[in-house]
């Protein structure tokens, strides 16, 4: 994989890699209620061996009262799963070598530091740096500009809803990160690892099952939905698939029954649709607050993103750019989540800086638009690069202040006040930091003469 990573496209990620990693150092968020119920999981199964979280209730709401009378999270298993190794490995070393591991009656205190940092940088922070430099070396090998590579790599790191989950173990960065790998390995026509990826990106958020017909649509466009393509896919998918059947038919009585259909009556909104949960039909009015809404919407979160549709129709208006089958794929993706989502009660995804719910398939629209970049006017060009910045900024704000942003606020608004009135000197330094990041974007497109 590393062999794919040549020394141009080194020298372009690299010094972005450096920052995303600095600006990560010093972030600690443990992100509340949410991940605590995937630690709750990994700490019932590292101490008691057993699935259910009724010894650490008090931890976390969001949790599932199964019909054997037991509690457990209500979220997909697979982040817990997938770090257990870890978590488990973290708390037997703390347990042999921190007598405060327990306290006076020889129960394991709540996670630390090392369960909270630990795990999101193994499983997402580093992973997401090294799938940035591979989206840079596809985009290369298919004929991008070092100008785009070099809007791709700020825009996938700093400037996309994502990109903030990483340092917390939401289970949304874990989630871009297999699908971003599932992008690569379908276009390296690697069906048995994307037929594994999937699998887990699906046991890590079940609306990733979303992407099903935009995988078929992205065969058709190449002429290779055959049996064959098909099968090696299952194939990859039979291990996630195992784990799939045996959690939920364990837990939850069902091959199909899942955590909503059981989850604390406090989420539960009313009797519509599946398990309270969603409406029946699409509001418009959720989809426009997902858009160009002041509370989550893309146009204050990651406003690139509707610059992309602008060049497309200004380029339609000409001469259209030909729609490749990975477009497909990354469009059909945004399109359906975006329906899923603006048919969500729940459609704001409580404490969180933007839309988590449309969180996974913001990189793969980076390298989307990345790919489109070069046959852009100049203008639309000079947009996304202010746009991005909009995102890194946000991003500076976010790791130094923090994640969980209240609904119904006015997010800039909730976070800016949050920065300047709550800390003081270090986070600000911090925040000072991140501006000076930004300030190097300007300065390297003067350098390099971009926009000619």
């Amino acid at each position: 994989m590393l062999q794919l990573i040549n020394k141009s496209v080194f020298r372009i990620v690299a010094p972005w890699a450096i920052a995303y990693l600095i600006l990560y150092i010093p972030f600690f968020e443990d992100g509340g209620t949410n991940p605590n119920s995937r630690f709750a999981a990994m700490r019932a199964m590292s101490m008691d061996g057993v699935l259910y979280i009724d010894n650490y209730l008090e931890w976390t709401k969001d949790w599932s009262l199964a019909e054997n009378c037991h509690y457990y999270s209500n979220k997909a298993p697979g982040p817990a799963i997938l770090a257990f190794p870890v978590f488990w490995l973290i708390d037997k070393v703390k347990d042999l070598v921190d007598p405060a591991f327990r306290n006076d009656y020889c129960f394991p205190h709540t996670i630390g530091y090392e369960h909270k940092i630990g795990i999101p940088l193994l499983f997402q922070i580093l992973p997401f740096v090294l799938l940035t430099f591979l989206s840079a070396s596809f985009l290369e090998r298919r004929g991008a500009s070092k100008e785009a590579v070099l809007w791709s790599t700020i825009a996938i790191l700093f400037a996309n809803t994502a990109s903030l989950f990483m340092p917390t173990w939401f289970g949304h960065g874990l989630t871009a990160c297999l699908v971003l790998g599932l992008f690569f390995t379908l276009n390296a026509e690697r069906l048995i690892l994307s037929g594994l990826l999937f699998g887990f990106a699906l046991l890590s958020e079940y609306s990733v099952a979303l992407m099903l017909p935009p995988i078929a649509l992205f065969w058709y466009m190449r002429d290779e939905l055959r049996w064959r393509s098909i099968g090696l896919f299952i194939v990859g998918g039979i291990l996630p698939g195992i784990i799939w059947i045996w959690y939920h038919k364990t837990v939850f009585g069902g091959v199909f029954q899942l955590p909503n259909a059981f989850q604390n009556p406090e989420f539960v909104a009313g009797e519509t649709g599946l398990s309270g949960q969603f409406l029946g039909y699409l509001d418009l009015k959720i989809t426009l607050n997902l858009l160009l809404g002041s509370e989550r919407g893309i146009l204050f979160t990651q406003p690139w993103v509707l610059v992309f549709f602008i060049g497309m129709v200004q380029r339609f208006e000409k001469k259209p750019i030909p729609l490749r089958p990975s477009y497909y794929l990354i469009l059909t993706t945004f399109i359906l989540l975006l329906i899923m989502n603006s048919s969500f009660i729940g459609w704001h995804g409580g404490l969180t800086p933007g839309p988590r719910y449309l969180a996974f398939v913001m990189p793969l629209f980076a390298i989307m638009t990345a790919l489109c970049y070069d046959k852009f006017s100049i203008m639309v060009k000079i947009m996304l690069w202010l746009t991005v910045l909009v995102g890194v900024v946000l991003c500076g704000i976010v790791y130094n202040a923090t994640i969980l942003v209240y609904e119904n606020r006015v997010l800039w608004e909730w976070l800016g006040n949050f920065l300047f009135l709550r800390y003081r000197e270090e986070r600000i330094a911090m925040f000072t930091l991140t501006m000076l990041i930004a300030s190097t974007v300007s300065w390297q497109l003067l350098k390099k003469n971009y926009f000619r």
